[in-house]
């Protein structure tokens, strides 16, 4: 997650650098999310 949110790469070259499938680098994003979202408390702006 820090490769692609914070440092900027695309799911391209977070895979080529992890040594990953771009569809296994997308899975992970995805259950990253789901987890952060179940820890982040919930906004009334609908980001959270």
């Amino acid at each position: 997650m820090t490769l692609h949110y914070l440092d900027g790469l695309s799911v391209l070259q977070v895979a080529a650098a992890m040594g990953l499938s771009d569809g296994a680098v997308k899975y992970h994003l995805h259950v990253g999310r789901k987890r952060l979202a179940g820890l982040l408390p919930d906004n009334e702006d609908g980001r959270g």
